[in-house]
């Protein structure tokens, strides 16, 4: 009879290394995509925080997390941190629907 593989007790050490590996990738992998928006929120501490630095309602907020920054409040949102206007302008264009010609 053919015996099959069995990784954790063939590879008991390589097999849980793994797994620990996986498990912290599934469990910080918000922190690796965060957008350049929700990385200026978190450093101006949090959203009230940021919408009271930049001068914005609630509604603006979710409406720029949809869209993204409209290019003349780049410069505030760099203000406070964590995105670039560079970053910001990257967002809005990959946001932006397909125009057709």
């Amino acid at each position: 009879m053919q015996e099959f593989c069995n990784p954790a007790r063939d590879f008991p050490r390589r097999y849980a290394d793994f797994l620990l590996d996986a498990r912290a990738a599934r469990r910080h992998a918000w922190r690796m995509t965060a957008s350049p928006l929700a990385r200026a929120v978190a450093a101006a501490g949090g959203p009230a925080a940021f919408m009271a630095a930049v001068g914005i309602s609630p509604r603006t907020l979710a409406t720029w997390r949809k869209e993204g920054v409209p290019d003349t409040r780049w410069r505030d949102v760099a203000a406070c941190g964590g995105a670039t206007p560079d970053e910001l302008a990257l967002e809005r264009a990959s946001k932006a629907p397909e125009r057709a010609a």
